[in-house]
């Protein structure tokens, strides 16, 4: 009913402002937009049937039957084809592999236990209509799959090649970001995954932040929370997050959700890490308390 609220609107991404009297012209316009922006997208995990590979999380894979995830010989068979998975198109020396699959066996014995690993990862692999091929060459092996989805490769590869978080891409980063069903082999011990892993977190945290400032510059609150307190849920000590959680509450108005996450994050500090919160944090949240103390003119 009131046209000086259209730049409210239009700061939360609303994609059209219709004034009463409402006419079906205005409203066609309205229905156009919504399309054009609207573009329904399959759960990424369903979009590939064959050769799909999930390891954010559990660790499964399949071949040809997408609802059966291919059951490996041994856990070292299966350790070997993540190996290869982590390093394909490019070569692993043979005793690069032996090093990290068994680190304590003599070379002789070593040699022989990759040999016989490697055949019969290829042999479940092909049971299971997994399309890949294992080049073996002057003592170094090089995995290549023609087609093929991987929810780690899809969603780091996808962050690379957008930095920023945009009108255009905030729906496809939520997206995205569904694929992170958990830590890189989360139900694996593959020490040798540390790095990998602790570099997909990195990029997760980094796009959840990019997501929550995106969100707060539209004034979107709620899903700006949402995403803030996700990094929080995966550190708990995350000073940063927590004053810009307290901030978002402080904006928003309230109190007891301001005062609860500052006590968490002091709690946990201190009973955790045995340290205080930093003078910097302490200082935001007085600010805020005080603020909100203030009488309004």
């Amino acid at each position: 009913a009131y046209e000086n609220y259209a730049v409210d609107a239009f700061a939360v991404n609303a994609v059209n402002y219709i004034l009463k009297p409402i006419t079906e012209e205005n409203l066609n316009k309205t229905v156009e937009r919504l399309l054009k922006y609207y573009v329904p997208q399959q759960d990424l995990l369903q979009q590939k049937n064959r050769n799909k590979i999930l390891s954010l999380g559990s660790f499964r894979v399949y071949g040809s039957d997408e609802g059966k995830a291919i059951k490996w010989p041994t856990s070292k068979v299966k350790e070997l084809f993540a190996c290869l998975l982590c390093e394909k198109e490019k070569e692993l020396d043979k005793w690069q592999l032996c090093d990290i699959l068994w680190p304590d066996a003599a070379p002789e014995k070593a040699s022989h236990s990759l040999h016989s690993a490697m055949n019969r990862m290829k042999g479940a692999l092909k049971d299971a209509g997994f399309e890949m091929t294992v080049q073996y060459n002057n003592g170094r092996y090089r995995m290549d799959m023609p087609d093929y989805f991987w929810d780690a490769e899809e969603l780091t590869s996808y962050l690379k090649r957008n930095p920023v978080v945009t009108r255009a891409n905030v729906l496809r980063f939520e997206k995205m970001l569904e694929l992170c069903q958990g830590e890189l082999f989360e139900t694996e011990d593959y020490l040798w995954a540390e790095g990998l892993r602790e570099n997909i977190k990195k990029q997760c945290r980094e796009a959840h932040s990019g997501i929550a400032d995106y969100y707060m510059t539209c004034k979107n609150y709620h899903q700006a929370e949402r995403h803030l307190q996700r990094l929080i849920d995966a550190d708990l000590g995350d000073e940063e997050a927590a004053v810009r959680l307290m901030e978002l509450y402080f904006l928003t108005g309230n109190k007891v959700k301001l005062v609860q996450g500052y006590k968490r994050l002091d709690e946990y500090l201190k009973n955790e890490l045995h340290i205080d919160p930093k003078e910097s944090t302490k200082a935001r949240y007085q600010e805020f308390i005080a603020n909100m103390q203030k009488p309004s003119k």
